[in-house]
């Protein structure tokens, strides 16, 4: 089962606009990586960190898909804050990680959000597709 992690800046990210702090304007894509990519969740805050390795495939362009019908709702049982899209079709693309990130043009001011691996820890490239990315494409931030 893919896990999705939050890059450290990212959580400050959306404090800060929901708080009305330096809110981010700029559009929600999922960009791929491959396994070259080494993950960095304090350290990592803007894409072109992360553009070396970035992947594209059917359905899946340079700087990623653009994310529709993007969701924050909160789940009292869980005490999570969930963010959720719209299920995407028609993708096919070999990578290990995918990344939901705020496009805001410049590569180096778009904000890294969280990342998810597809490879379960391994590693190891997959084939993503639609489907694998409609039960994995959400992320949750949990309150202890």
């Amino acid at each position: 089962m893919a896990k999705t992690l939050w890059y450290v800046n990212g959580i400050r990210t959306c404090i800060r606009a929901g708080m009305g702090v330096a809110a981010v304007s700029g559009t929600p894509k999922f960009m791929f990586l491959n396994s070259t990519y080494v993950l960095d969740q304090d350290n990592h805050d803007f894409a072109n960190d992360v553009t070396s390795a970035q992947v594209t495939g059917t359905g899946v362009v340079s700087g990623g898909l653009t994310i529709a019908g993007l969701t924050v709702t909160a789940d009292g049982p869980t005490n999570a804050g969930i963010i959720d899209f719209t299920d995407v079709t028609g993708i096919s693309v070999t990578g290990c990680y995918g990344v939901l990130y705020i496009d805001t043009g410049t590569t180096s001011t778009s904000p890294l959000l969280c990342v998810t691996d597809f490879s379960d820890g391994t590693g190891v490239d997959q084939v993503i597709t639609a489907a694998i990315l409609a039960s994995n494409g959400y992320a949750a931030l949990t309150a202890a």
